[in-house]
């Protein structure tokens, strides 16, 4: 597994939500842009995790993130309530590199994947690493360090820290990318068809709007997967 090497930055105590209303309503706009209909049911749902990126004053971390510049990006993960006491250990921990097959089996997703240890399958948060990668790059450009400020929410909880990808790590999830980027390994007509119908059933990636169990590589999971909206001057970007 690739690595991401850890900042100087200690991690920060928890921090009480609260006391920042900026990730507040963060939080609110997200839910609001979110929301949608599920294929099958007749009524509205918001996925479980959410994931937002605004720069580290508008936010009101600075205080908390002082490697940060201003103008830096920090990304913000909306966990579900039960991930509350694991967020010590996942805002430190190495997210491994995930390629994961969408239902219908003609596309796939590369994932950035925090894993807890708390029950089997564990619980485990994805990210898309195409959005991770571009707030990497743009504080690069803004401060000269490949450096990612996170911050995670769980109930009225709220830790940060930063983390410094290695070059090794950047590499294996720029290839990763790519890796998604084509169709997974070819299936016969008629397992493409039956995959077609589950995903007409339960749409293309499930564990958007549910903890959803799968298998990846030789491991099973619980997976909950945050999809990522930017904020700008207070505004978040519409999907």
């Amino acid at each position: 597994m690739t690595e991401i090497t850890e900042s100087n930055q200690e991690l920060s105590d928890e921090l009480s939500l609260t006391d920042f209303p900026a990730l507040r309503r963060m939080q609110f706009s997200l839910s609001a842009n979110l929301t949608r209909v599920w294929p099958t049911r007749l009524k509205a749902l918001r996925p479980p995790a959410m994931a937002g990126v605004a720069t580290v004053d508008d936010l009101g971390l600075d205080i908390c993130m002082p490697g940060s510049a201003p103008g830096s990006k920090v990304l913000t993960l909306f966990l579900p309530h039960d991930f509350k006491q694991a967020l010590p250990k996942l805002v430190q921990q190495l997210p491994r590199l995930r390629v994961h097959p969408d239902i219908g089996l003609r596309s796939q997703g590369a994932y950035l994947s925090w894993e807890t240890e708390l029950d089997y399958p564990p619980r485990t948060l994805w990210l898309e690493v195409a959005y991770v990668l571009q707030v990497i790059e743009s504080n690069d450009s803004v401060n000269g360090l490949a450096v990612l400020p996170l911050a995670m929410v769980a109930g009225d909880a709220v830790v940060t820290h930063e983390l410094l990808p290695d070059e090794k790590w950047l590499a294996g999830a720029q290839s990763a990318v790519e890796q998604a980027a084509q169709p997974p390994s070819a299936l016969g007509e008629a397992a493409l068809e039956k995959a077609a119908q589950l995903a007409e059933k339960y749409s293309e990636r499930p564990w958007l709007f549910m903890r959803y169990e799968l298998r990846n590589g030789n491991q099973r999971l619980a997976v909950n997967w945050a999809p990522v909206r930017s904020m700008v001057g207070g505004v978040l970007e519409q999907a």
